[in-house]
């Protein structure tokens, strides 16, 4: 039983890449960004470690640390380019190297729909997901 057990688990092993190995991220996010957009705040607090482990993976296994240092999230469909625009501002901190800025300008959709709690949910994963890959690009 243990010699079938034991190839199992050689067979299993050949399929499950070794390097889809979780990233040890600290994250910060400055306290000016908590108070004055708390939802997109704990929404990057709880998505971005996890969507940056996605994008890593395989290519870099050891600490980062990223930090948030200002995030706007537009909440009225304003009528110039810059008024509808989101913003997320950090750093990736890679041991050894000098810090990496990433600074994040997405426009959206001015329909009704974005300023939904749905559709901000869409802008917020949107700006999440666009960090996690440059951060991927960057290391």
């Amino acid at each position: 039983m243990r010699i079938a057990a034991a190839a199992l688990g050689l067979w299993l092993s050949a399929f499950i890449s070794t390097d889809v190995q979780a990233q040890r991220i600290a994250l910060e996010i400055a306290p000016s960004v908590s108070r004055s957009e708390p939802a997109l705040a704990a929404y990057v607090r709880k998505v971005l470690p996890a969507e940056i482990n996605k994008w890593v993976a395989g290519r870099y296994r050891g600490p980062l640390r990223v930090r948030i240092h200002d995030a706007k999230f537009m909440n009225h469909p304003g009528f110039g380019i810059v008024d509808r625009a989101d913003y997320l501002d950090g750093v990736v901190i890679v041991p050894g190297r000098d810090p990496i800025p990433i600074r994040l300008t997405l426009p959206f959709d001015r329909s009704l729909f974005m300023f939904t709690p749905q559709g901000e949910a869409v802008r917020a994963q949107n700006l999440v997901s666009v960090f996690a890959q440059w951060v991927a690009k960057y290391i």
